[in-house]
């Protein structure tokens, strides 16, 4: 529990774990306590938190400890049935050094690369785009995990600032969330975004 504070990276974590002892410590006195209510607690304590004050920055996945913590959220979340794509789902983020991969292993889904690549005369980028497009007009679904994508809000901006490289900037990820921001009221309907398995807003629109 401590580790998954740590992972939120918030100040006042001791006040927030100090709220999650409480209700597992009446849930013990009540011989309600087990390892799955307990893995559910600290769930349902995360969610209200990312939905009241928002996520954090994102996770570098070159810290192996907290990517092993990451994955084991998600392998909880699955293993409670709360967390699991569509065969026909597109998942996007960053690929991390093929974390994105690990995550639709273990959740379902499709990632872009699954999909073929770039037609004659297309970046990369263009096809991204085009594939979103294609997905959302055919009635499909997006899953975006943000739970890698550094510098989030800087990268939001229409200008880049000076605090972040130009490779993330005009990265594929980047080029992505800011098209579907600007195309929001088209894809609203089709796109999830998650952090550490849950579920959460856009990160354009203001908590």
């Amino acid at each position: 529990m401590e580790g998954a504070l740590e992972f939120i990276g918030l100040d006042d974590g001791r006040q927030i774990l100090g709220k999650l002892l409480n209700k597992l410590r009446n849930l013990d006195e009540a011989g309600e306590l087990t390892e799955e209510v307990a893995s559910a607690t600290v769930r349902e304590s995360l969610q209200e938190v990312y939905d009241d004050v928002g996520i954090p920055d994102g996770l570098s996945f070159n810290a192996p400890e907290l990517v092993e913590q990451y994955f084991k959220n998600i392998d909880d979340l699955v293993a409670a049935g709360d967390l699991r794509f569509n065969p026909d789902d597109l998942v996007y983020g960053p690929s991390a050094g093929g974390n994105l991969r690990r995550l639709q292993t273990t959740v379902g889904g499709r990632l872009l690369t699954d999909l073929g690549s770039p037609n004659i005369n297309e970046s990369f980028k263009e096809f991204t785009v085009r594939i979103m497009e294609e997905q959302v007009g055919s009635g499909g679904q997006i899953k975006f995990d943000l739970t890698f994508v550094q510098f989030r809000d800087e990268i939001l901006l229409d200008t880049r600032p000076a605090n972040v490289p130009t490779h993330i900037y005009d990265g594929v990820t980047s080029v992505e969330l800011r098209h579907l921001r600007d195309n929001w009221s088209r894809f609203k309907d089709s796109v999830n975004f998650y952090y550490n398995g849950l579920e959460v807003q856009a990160p354009w629109i203001a908590r």
